[in-house]
């Protein structure tokens, strides 16, 4: 499963590369995870998760009290933890060892990349995962789009209709919670035919190599490189779009994924 790759991957690399690299502060709030570490030069990297709210049991989290590790990689073993809480600082922990190591494209805007990268597949059925407004109504003056989320409103899908829908889409975009949710393994074996797949938003910051061999062609997301000790103020006061989508903070960005990988028809 996915976490179980992202989890052996980053071990690897951790065993392989010596890094200076401290935990420094943690929140869980409602909508975002985060965590922050600082390396030897007092440089400072905001990894990003989103909160699965969700999923989260009240009453098995108050019983079980969440564990959390000043240490990267006794952090990364809570990954595939049952708590989703555990969870999710693991991977907000991975985001940010990530934004320390990427080397990204940046993007003006996001939404007018994706169709041109659409473009360039010749994709006319899309697959949304996770419901995404703004994604969705540019995406749908262009092609057909279907949508699938745990919470239904307007026109979007039962997440039961994947497996008879997905067969049928040529491309999917997918939000970051399909890492920590574990639906990506699904999603990607029901959209079999698909010829571009896609994770953008804020919980997709993780460094490709660490989901080395995975189906994904490009990963989007958030990188905030400015005034970072307000822009995490304001992330604990739930101020969250405004921080993503303001330059004063950061920047949006793409990764290519494609190296990590072979399809039948490239071989």
């Amino acid at each position: 499963m996915i976490l179980d790759l992202i989890k052996r991957n980053v071990a690897d690399y951790l065993q392989e590369h010596e890094l200076s690299l401290k935990i420094v502060d943690a929140v869980v709030g409602y909508f975002y995870t985060i965590v922050v570490t600082e390396d030897e030069d007092g440089e400072k990297y905001i990894g990003l998760n989103i909160t699965p709210s969700f999923e989260i049991s009240d009453i098995l989290e108050r019983r079980n009290n969440p564990k959390f590790y000043p240490s990267i990689q006794e952090e990364i073993e809570l990954l595939t933890s049952e708590s989703w809480i555990e969870r999710s600082l693991a991977l907000a922990t991975i985001n940010s060892l990530s934004q320390k190591l990427l080397r990204f494209q940046r993007v003006n805007n996001t939404n007018e990349w994706i169709i041109r990268k659409l473009y360039d597949v010749r994709s006319s059925k899309v697959a949304i995962i996770g419901n995404m407004p703004p994604v969705i109504r540019e995406l749908k003056k262009y092609f057909v789009v279907y949508t699938f989320d745990k919470k239904l409103c307007g026109n979007v899908m039962s997440e039961s209709l994947e497996k008879r829908v997905l067969p049928q889409v040529d491309a999917v975009v997918m939000s970051g919670a399909v890492i920590i949710n574990e639906s990506i393994d699904e999603i990607l074996e029901y959209a079999r035919n698909s010829k571009l797949n896609i994770i953008i938003g804020p919980s997709a910051q993780i460094h490709p190599m660490f989901i080395k061999g995975v189906k994904i062609h490009y990963l989007g997301s958030t990188a905030i490189i400015n005034n970072k000790e307000e822009a995490v103020q304001l992330l604990k006061l739930g101020y969250t779009r405004g921080v993503f989508y303001d330059s004063k903070y950061s920047v949006q960005y793409f990764v290519s994924n494609e190296d990590s990988f072979t399809t039948s028809t490239e071989q």
